[in-house]
Parts: structure tokens; sequence; C-alpha cells
């Protein structure tokens, strides 16, 4: 691979990377809404860990819990249930 090919590769891979983070950032606000309407807490104050592509973790208050995806009719829903200690 030469210098060029190897800069090429590089851009590329920092585009695809960037467009991960911001796809990321994305799923991670739609959890805190989804969430929100939930457990109750504002969206702001939700602190969201993905661990699946239809599941995260979610902490509000010092409280988690181990939210997932629910297909609803006109729109996705979430449930949530608390963690176990």
């Amino acid at each position: 691979m030469n210098k060029t090919q190897l800069l090429s590769a590089c851009a590329s891979a920092v585009v695809l990377l960037s467009g991960c983070a911001a796809m990321n950032e994305h799923n991670i606000s739609a959890r805190q809404n989804k969430t929100s309407a939930v457990i109750g807490c504002a969206p702001k104050d939700i602190s969201v860990e993905m661990t699946g592509i239809e599941t995260w973790t979610a902490t509000c208050r010092q409280k988690i819990f181990h939210c997932k995806i629910v297909p609803g009719v006109m729109d996705t829903s979430a449930t949530c249930a608390p963690a176990l200690r």
C-alpha cells in the first residue's frame, strides 16, 4: 500500500467512525427520551449505556434500570425494570 492509498484508507476510517459516533449520540438521545416516559426522570438526568441494539441500562438519581425497545403500532416505546442490587 503506497502513501496515497494509506491516507485515503485513514480518511475513510475517520469518516466512518465519525458517522458511528453521531449515530450513537442520536441513539442515546432517543433512549433518554423513551426512558424518561417510563421512569419519570427528565431526559437530561438520564445516563444511558447501550448494552445491545435494542437494550440499554439507564441511570437516574442513582437508580439503575434495564430497558428494551417494545415495538408499538404507531411508534416504538420502551419498557424498563429496576436493576436488582
